[in-house]
């Protein structure tokens, strides 16, 4: 099943991550709770940053036919260049961070950050205040999830 998700920060102008499709093994018209939803998002997210630092790792030094990049290669193009200043940052695809997600961590964080309210949960525009609570998916639902952000000092 496809399922819509958009993440937003109060305070940000545009989403963090605007509307994204992913596939999911939910069948259509069957009553999920909301944790069962949340660990379900959570563990293929962390499946695939793990992907994609392992991908990137393997021998990251060489290229596609196991020699040395040509510096010609490493250049960005102009077009490159321009769709990276779109999003506000222009770098080359390295990845620095190789350390690996923890699937029972960001699964913990992701439960505790929304009793704590810091994350709250919207299901097709209704907001979903209990992780017990049921809800029943069909294709293309959309979820959006809103990072809240304490603001410290007096006034």
């Amino acid at each position: 099943m496809i399922l819509q998700f958009t993440v937003k920060q109060l305070g940000k102008r545009k989403p963090y991550l605007a509307k994204k499709e992913m596939e999911f093994p939910f069948e259509e018209n069957r009553k999920y709770t909301l944790e069962e939803i949340l660990k379900t998002i959570v563990i293929k997210q962390v499946e695939e940053f793990n992907a994609e630092r392992e991908e990137k790792n393997l021998f990251n030094f060489l290229g596609e036919q196991g020699i040395m990049p040509s510096q010609k290669d490493q250049s960005l193009s102009e077009e490159t260049i321009e769709a990276k200043l779109t999003e506000g940052k222009v770098k080359f695809n390295d990845i620095y961070n190789t350390k690996l997600a923890n699937e029972e961590k960001a699964i913990e964080t992701v439960l505790y950050g929304f009793k704590d309210g810091i994350i709250v949960v919207f299901h097709n525009q209704a907001q979903i205040e209990k992780l017990e609570e049921e809800i029943e998916l069909k294709e293309k639902d959309e979820f959006v999830f809103v990072r809240l952000t304490f603001l410290a000092g007096g006034w």
